[in-house]
């Protein structure tokens, strides 16, 4: 099948837009968002004034939380691709 110029045009347009899209969703993951949002958001400031130390700690139990389940998707992830992979080659 032959392609004419306005669809050879709007291939090379279709890969550019998706590297510029893959591109920006890098730069957005490189992004802090919980520093950013701790440095505008008071609520935060006084909760770390907390005598008894809760909010820390709670904090500190949360990000463990967090770290477990980004884990337990890198494992997921992993034993997905291995499958795919694993099919592929089939």
């Amino acid at each position: 099948m032959r392609c004419n110029k306005k669809e050879h045009f709007d291939i090379a347009d279709s890969k550019v837009s998706i590297g510029n899209s893959i591109t920006s969703l890098k730069r957005i993951n490189r992004i802090n968002f919980l520093e950013i949002f701790e440095t505008i958001n008071g609520v935060e400031e006084i909760l770390k004034k907390d005598p008894a130390n809760v909010y820390e700690k709670w904090i500190i139990k949360l990000k463990e939380i967090i770290e477990n389940k980004i884990k337990e998707i890198f494992q997921n992830q992993q034993r997905y691709r291995k499958y795919l992979y694993s099919k592929k080659n089939v």
